[in-house]
């Protein structure tokens, strides 16, 4: 998906034709994560519908067109989740003042794809798909579970950073 590489052009296009199908929605860069792991497992066409069916879900929507009193529903549903299934991480990003929408929110618009490698990727969305929203709250539990040792610095800078990157457990 390089500039110039075989697939850039597919993934162009597909992002263009999303963007000329919901201007509403328009391009957010997101998107180009979601619609280059399509590409990886389908043809053009496929990809494009299968973009648009996910992006216009209201779960994923919400977040593409920052509507923010859902988007605060849902991020707020995982961190109650969170407080009650893993309370020393809860407590520890709350004392660096780390919200979960600092994490989450990108996660959720990217499926994972920037903090998971694409085998586990793959296997997000198959379940994903087969079992709904639920099973995105337990692939972010297991994400901060995994990084519950970078959670233990002083430094929240060096927190934040660790929540951006795969665990290193699954690199």
């Amino acid at each position: 998906f390089e500039k110039g590489g075989a697939m850039q052009e597919k993934l162009v296009k597909v992002l263009e034709s999303y963007a000329a199908y919901r201007p509403d929605v328009g391009y957010v860069p997101a998107m180009a994560c979601l619609a280059a792991t399509l590409l990886i497992n389908m043809e053009q066409l496929e990809a494009f519908i299968s973009l648009a069916n996910l992006i216009n879900h209201p779960f994923h929507l919400s977040f593409f067109i920052t509507d923010r009193s859902q988007m605060y529903k849902y991020t707020k549903t995982a961190e109650t989740i969170i407080a009650a299934l893993l309370p020393k991480i809860h407590k520890r990003l709350q004392d660096h003042h780390i919200e979960p929408e600092h994490y989450l929110v990108d996660w959720f618009m990217t499926m994972f794809t920037k903090v998971l490698p694409l085998d586990i990727v793959s296997r997000v969305w198959d379940i994903f798909l087969c079992d709904g929203l639920s099973f995105l709250y337990r692939v972010a539990l297991a994400i901060l579970k995994e990084h519950g040792h970078n959670l233990e610095s002083d430094n929240r800078d060096f927190c934040l950073a660790a929540l951006n990157k795969p665990p290193e457990g699954l690199t």
